[in-house]
């Protein structure tokens, strides 16, 4: 925590604390830091400094990471044609569900067009200018955010049965998520319409907070498949002989798995092989890509609630109202 300026002042003021006047000024931000940190806050209407600074660094990532995911409402970019020349931007094989089965296609294409257009919105709920001079904008479009949510989240659990491999891990990380989302969405509603802000407020925080978790899993789930991919010995994923057909091509699936021979002769329909979980076994081998991001994708998942629960929770323990209503951390 930074020392205030007026603490820095008695301090280079005191001779006999000379040095300790000299760590303190140390600590102080720069001039320019100061400088631009204010011209960001005037306008974002942040009145604390260290708000302006966490409001950087965590909406402004889900803001880029949003906007980045909006391709994916178009169905052709978000699936392609899930072979290596065109596979797509979800994980590989995973598209072989959205685009056989009705019920996870209508899934995750309900997902996808409520879950975005809700995180585009909410981000505007947390910009204290917009709360302050658009009130009723505020009030409204915190409806939609949630209504959105909850679709997202509902439609969230169509797919989850599918989503990485589909594992148990996987299903209850998205259980808890979609719980956690809308749980302390309908809180914080319920305590706004009975007048208590400061309840509104913490519920609000606990669900942008979580709301933000699949940013954090995608940035460890590369790190944890490289880690895996060198495992010794390795990891394998269960997967049916007709993903992996989709991904490879008939020939290729032979080649890899000779077992999935019952699966072409009809004589196995829901023949299932082990396909090793590593990165490197080269760019045609999608099936293998797909295994270990599958393998690590519920950990990931799991690890991300966790940060994000914890972080809620001291983010409002430092930043808790007093009887005034004024926040106890300074800056």
């Amino acid at each position: 925590m930074a020392v205030s300026g007026t603490d820095a002042d008695d301090a280079s003021g005191n001779d006999s604390t000379g040095l300790n006047a000299s760590i303190t000024s140390n600590r102080q931000p720069s001039n320019h830091t100061k400088s631009l940190i204010r011209i960001l806050s005037n306008p974002l209407g942040f009145q604390k400094r260290y708000n302006t600074i966490l409001f950087l660094l965590t909406a402004t990532p889900f803001l880029l990471f949003t906007l980045a995911s909006l391709p994916k409402l178009s169905f052709p970019t978000f699936c392609g044609t899930g072979t290596p020349s065109n596979p797509g931007t979800t994980l590989p094989g995973e598209c072989y569900y959205y685009l056989t089965s009705p019920r996870s296609e209508f899934g995750i294409r309900l997902h996808l067009a409520a879950i975005l257009p809700a995180a585009l919105l909410a981000f505007l709920q947390f910009v204290p200018r917009v709360r302050r001079a658009f009130p009723g904008f505020h009030r409204w479009n915190g409806y939609v955010v949630a209504g959105l949510a909850g679709v997202g989240s509902a439609s969230a659990m169509l797919v989850a049965r599918r989503a990485a491999g589909g594992g148990l891990e996987t299903q209850s990380a998205c259980g808890v998520l979609c719980g956690m989302t809308v749980g302390s969405l309908g809180w914080g509603v319920l305590c706004v319409r009975r007048g208590d802000v400061g309840g509104h407020r913490r519920w609000m925080v606990r669900f942008g907070v979580y709301f933000a978790t699949p940013l954090t899993t995608r940035l460890i789930i590369p790190f944890a498949a490289l880690i895996i991919s060198n495992a010794t010995p390795p990891y394998y994923q269960p997967r049916p002989c007709a993903q992996v057909a989709f991904q490879l091509g008939r020939s290729s699936t032979l080649s890899f798995y000779p077992e999935c021979a019952a699966f072409f002769s009809g004589e196995q329909p829901d023949k299932y092989v082990l396909v090793q979980a590593t990165l490197h076994g080269g760019p045609e081998r999608l099936d293998q890509v797909g295994a270990c991001l599958g393998v690590v994708f519920g950990m990931a998942l799991w690890l991300a609630i966790w940060v994000h629960g914890v972080g809620a929770e001291v983010y409002l323990h430092f930043t808790r109202e007093d009887r005034r209503g004024r926040g106890s951390v300074r800056l």
